[in-house]
């Protein structure tokens, strides 16, 4: 149970300086018996959360990651702000463990509640707020705005005035973002039109002070209630075998260095010499210029218009610069261009339409299926039919 001694605990160090904990030379101003206490809650965070998705059998489905937390040196000598418990989805590496079910205790109360990724002003990591840039679009595509599942969750949001459809999490009222949407359909349609994404997005029940106060909470129904609110949705966002290759694809060009002086051996097997002639591509700044005009800076296939994420994609594959013709290229948006040069799409040359390989299921990517492609107002940028037949061939093989 958390009751309003647990509250008290981070009122009672909110001033404190750092390492409160004790560290670099400094005497811990946390007593002892206070560090138990904290880890007390730590622990009934975790018990709490494992329970729940024990308890509706979603061990299969579901993991359970606590913050990183010592039991003496709390978060690493500092005393902690807020403690936290996230239920996440299984296999979620290539969406960087996003979305989650959540639950915060600190002074401002008991957060809990469904997010949808974690804020870009989270990350002090540059290459982690680069990859949420291509993640987060492919976890918005996700997200219903109408449905069995979303008509659900709308009327729980709709319901009480403890639940909050917010800009991000922790916030509380009076902040910016906060009570920011009135239903999470209404959320989940702004995330999916945003052109840069920078994370975010929360739908949470707030259990102040004062009513933990009155009422204790017992942190094991409140968990087992919130998994059966946002279980589903949760595994609406669950990334399929295309998100992953566009992932390790990502992953892998971003592990090279922009020094592509060194080319694979014949002893290197088709998979790196791929893998190395993507790198290489995304260094051909003059063939991405060239085709940003082209196309009037809008994929070729969705019409998506984010810079970040659109990439000058070769249909015959790289062979010097001589390749780097307009002609010879589209483009793309980052996944789609993993895609194009995976073969699982292509395009028919004949009626210039999008042509997704069976192999692929995943809803959004089949909708593109016949699909006519965007052509470049200029003749001398417009695909080669020898080019795009030349992949089509492949994509059939």
């Amino acid at each position: 149970m958390i009751n309003h001694e647990n509250i008290n605990l981070f009122k009672r160090y909110s001033n404190a300086s750092e390492y409160a904990f004790g560290g670099k030379g400094k005497e811990p101003i946390v007593s002892h018996e206070d560090k138990e206490l904290y880890w007390d809650i730590y622990e009934e965070l975790i018990l709490a959360c494992t329970t729940a998705v024990d308890n509706q059998d979603l061990s299969n489905k579901f993991y359970v990651k606590p913050r990183p937390y010592s039991r003496d040196r709390g978060a690493r000598g500092h005393r902690p702000k807020d403690l936290w418990c996230a239920i996440r989805n299984k296999d979620s590496g290539a969406f960087n463990e996003m979305p989650q079910i959540y639950v915060i205790i600190s002074e401002r109360g008991i957060e809990v509640g469904f997010a949808v990724s974690i804020p870009e002003s989270d990350y002090h990591d540059q290459t982690a707020k680069i990859q949420n840039r291509e993640i987060i679009p492919q976890i918005h595509l996700k997200l219903p705005i109408e449905g069995r599942v979303i008509d659900q969750l709308d009327s729980v949001v709709t319901t009480s005035p403890h639940w909050h459809v917010n800009k991000q999490t922790r916030l509380v009222s009076g902040d910016d973002g906060f009570d920011l949407y009135d239903t999470s359909s209404e959320l989940f349609s702004a995330l999916k039109s945003q052109k840069t994404c920078y994370g975010g997005g929360a739908i949470c029940r707030i259990i102040t002070p004062q009513m933990i106060t009155q009422s204790p909470i017992d942190l094991i129904q409140l968990l087992d209630e919130t998994l059966k609110i946002f279980s589903n949705i949760q595994m609406n966002c669950q990334p399929k075998e295309p998100d992953r290759i566009m992932a390790s694809i990502s992953k892998t060009i971003q592990s090279y260095s922009e020094d592509f002086d060194y080319l694979p051996s014949d002893g290197e097997d088709g998979r790196t010499k791929k893998l190395r002639a993507l790198a290489i591509r995304q260094g051909q700044a003059s063939f991405r210029r060239s085709l940003m005009s082209a196309y009037e800076g809008c994929c070729a296939i969705t019409g998506c218009d984010v810079p970040y994420v659109l990439q000058a994609a070769h249909i015959i594959p790289y062979n010097g610069p001589k390749t780097n013709h307009p002609s010879n290229g589209l483009l793309l948006r980052s996944d789609i261009h993993n895609l194009f040069d995976l073969f699982l799409l292509s395009i028919d040359p004949s009626e210039r339409i999008v042509r997704v390989s069976s192999k692929i299921q995943s809803p959004e990517y089949v909708a593109l299926d016949g699909k006519k492609v965007i052509t470049p107002k200029r003749s001398n940028s417009t695909p080669s039919n020898t080019a795009l037949k030349w992949h089509f061939d492949q994509f059939i093989e």
